[in-house]
């Protein structure tokens, strides 16, 4: 059985960012994500953003299964992270074991006098400590039963795009309100966009970063140019044997691997880059494996708003956020990726038209948008009996 890493569990756990706010209700609000502190992502920025607003009217605590600096990640996004309370159960992060240990976590989750309870971690079977219950579904996994007793626990499962929305109903025949996570849009340097082509995520084979560097080595007229890749991500500690892989794919070519970059290069980068690349999913029949494609694509987002011309595989979520031939590009194999780069490469005119629009498209996944969305099902949690908010009406 895990064991907490503190013996004074409840008080050595627990840190409070005291300061700016004081909330207008008795409630606690607890926002979980098991997975936090093993890589950066989209998952991370949307929880903390999402803590930082409810401050103001509740008091919220932030809970992972092993223990973060919360404050550095905070300041990684730019989120004030004050008046936050933050908790760690003490227990592994890793592969194999989520199950095994619910148990244990819904006790340790119990100890900590939750009102309402927000499950932000990726296929996560928990039951919840609580009958006010959220789900925010990445991506459904598939289930053992038809309606398992941990899904039942929770009054409203949200989605984070129509693609993931239309797999919720397939998998869990539920139909979901979709919230789509917070992007947050690039602040304008004033930097002149140059000859580099940018991608941003988790370093994991399922992004296919080596792909990429196999298209930008093909793409002959693009390296004639002077063009350059950058490769922008967090290391995966399960995928030490990709990442050494990657990195040889990367010598003698002008591709650039910035592994854990400060967000401070990360914005520079998003600044002077004119293209963005993406290609989660490439490969893979989305039919048999759709939780391996892009579920929307934050990065893809974020470069939008930076005025980057995005060009993504044909699939998942990315179909959302990408209208083909108005903002950017999709593409379906590594000869239409680099015909549709060189386009954009050596027309300026097109290039100026896509990025300009880009940056529209990018606003309607603004954290203004996800913060009221997801603050309006959390309200409807709150004010219906359970069962009324259990009649699946979400």
């Amino acid at each position: 059985m895990w064991a907490p890493a503190h013996k004074s569990w409840k008080t050595a756990l627990m840190t409070s960012f005291s300061g700016r706010r004081a909330s207008e209700s008795s409630l606690t609000i607890g926002l979980y994500n098991g997975w936090f502190g093993r890589s950066r992502g989209g998952g991370e920025m949307k929880l903390l953003a999402l803590a930082s607003h409810l401050t103001s009217r509740f008091r919220v605590m932030v809970i992972s299964d092993q223990e973060i600096d919360l404050r550095a990640e905070a300041e990684y996004y730019g989120i004030d992270p004050s008046g936050i309370d933050y908790s760690f159960l003490g227990l592994p992060s890793a592969r194999g074991v989520e199950r095994e240990a619910d148990e244990r976590r819904r006790t340790l989750l119990g100890m900590l006098d939750l009102d309402v309870f927000v499950n932000m971690s990726h296929a996560s079977t928990i039951l919840s400590p609580v009958e006010r219950a959220v789900y925010m579904c990445m991506f459904p996994h598939e289930l053992d039963v038809d309606e398992p007793a941990w899904l039942s626990s929770y009054g409203a499962v949200t989605a984070n795009s129509k693609y993931t929305a239309k797999w919720i109903e397939r998998r869990w025949a539920r139909r979901t309100p979709v919230v789509y996570s917070a992007a947050v849009p690039i602040p304008d340097g004033g930097a002149a966009k140059e000859r580099v082509i940018l991608n941003v995520g988790r370093l994991m084979p399922l992004k296919r970063q080596d792909r990429l560097v196999e298209a930008f080595a093909r793409a002959d007229r693009l390296l004639a140019d002077g063009w350059q890749l950058h490769v922008v991500g967090s290391p995966d500690p399960f995928e030490n044997e990709y990442l050494s892989s990657l990195r040889e794919l990367c010598s003698d070519l002008p591709v650039h691997l910035h592994i854990a970059a400060p967000r401070e290069l990360l914005i520079q980068l998003y600044g002077r880059s004119s293209i963005y690349w993406h290609a989660m999913g490439f490969g893979l029949d989305a039919e048999v494996y759709p939780g391996e494609q892009e579920h929307l694509g934050l990065t893809t987002i974020e470069a939008m708003s930076a005025a980057c011309v995005p060009i993504v595989v044909d699939s998942g979520g990315q179909r959302e956020t990408v209208i083909h031939g108005v903002n950017g590009f999709r593409w379906r194999s590594l000869d239409e990726l680099i015909e549709q780069t060189e386009r954009v490469a050596f027309d300026h005119s097109l290039r100026t038209r896509l990025s300009e629009r880009a940056v529209v498209e990018a606003r309607r996944f603004s954290s203004e948008v996800f913060l009221a969305r997801t603050t309006a099902v959390i309200e409807a949690v709150i004010e219906a009996s359970p069962s009324t908010v259990l009649d699946h009406r979400w």
